[in-house]
């Protein structure tokens, strides 16, 4: 009977430690999922909406359409400032929402599909080899560009402020390196003097793009019959041997 006894005892001192580990485990993971930050820099609402920052793709794509829409301050709301003082946050983070935009459109090509709709940005399939595949990630790169020698990424991260859902936006790091890649990836001289009516987008290009585009190909078209006369004369008038 004692035998029986402490064989119960003993099936239930290991059930209820492999639930307490199990509980542990998933919190251990939970907290390696994102990084903690503090409430202030998720940065609620300029207009009292909610910000919709729950995936990579969904912080990109919102992001991407508020600066098209010129909504910059708004924008900010994606991009992690806490490395900047609270009361410049505001005015610095819709320039650098913008600059950042700019150089999104320049030199990063997005692959809508494979950025992850996950709110863990789990990698669903993957090798044996892939030691990320099966995980949560707290950190996506979407482009790595190189300046003056140096390695500069554009990153999104995980952020979790207390009591609050994790949300994805543009780590302090991308946010430090807007200004470079700004000057060596941003609007050039020429755009500077264009009118800021004729930066309006359309079908994916600006008004003065559209502009250009035909004047573009009929310099083109020019160069090439001008070149095909040429070649032309040449071959009537200048001796076989000559040519050969």
């Amino acid at each position: 009977m004692l035998r029986r006894i402490m064989v119960v005892s003993l099936r239930i001192a290991i059930l209820i430690a492999a639930l307490t580990g199990g509980a542990l485990l998933y919190a251990q993971e939970e907290t390696g999922a994102w990084y903690e930050i503090d409430a202030s820099v998720l940065n609620p609402s300029v207009t009292g909406g909610e910000v919709q920052r729950r995936t990579p793709r969904e912080t990109v794509r919102n992001f991407i359409q508020l600066t098209e829409d010129e909504q910059f301050a708004e924008a900010a709301q994606y991009l992690n400032l806490g490395d900047l003082p609270a009361d410049s946050r505001n005015d610095d983070g819709a320039q650098l929402a913008h600059q950042l935009a700019l150089v999104i459109e320049r030199q990063l090509w997005i692959d809508w599909a494979g950025l992850s709709a996950r709110p863990d940005a789990m990698l669903e399939t993957g090798t044996s080899k892939n030691a990320l595949a099966g995980k949560p990630r707290r950190d996506i790169g979407l482009k790595l560009v190189e300046v003056d020698g140096q390695a500069y990424e554009i990153r999104l991260g995980r952020y979790k402020a207390p009591d609050a859902d994790p949300v994805w936006m543009f780590t302090p790091q991308t946010v430090q390196n807007i200004p470079t890649l700004y000057r060596k990836f941003g609007p050039s001289r020429f755009e500077a003097h264009i009118p800021d009516h004729l930066n309006t987008r359309v079908g994916g290009l600006r008004l003065w793009e559209w502009v250009l585009l035909p004047i573009m190909l009929g310099g083109l078209l020019g160069m090439g019959w001008a070149v095909n006369r040429i070649v032309g004369w040449a071959g009537r008038t200048v001796p076989g041997p000559l040519l050969r």
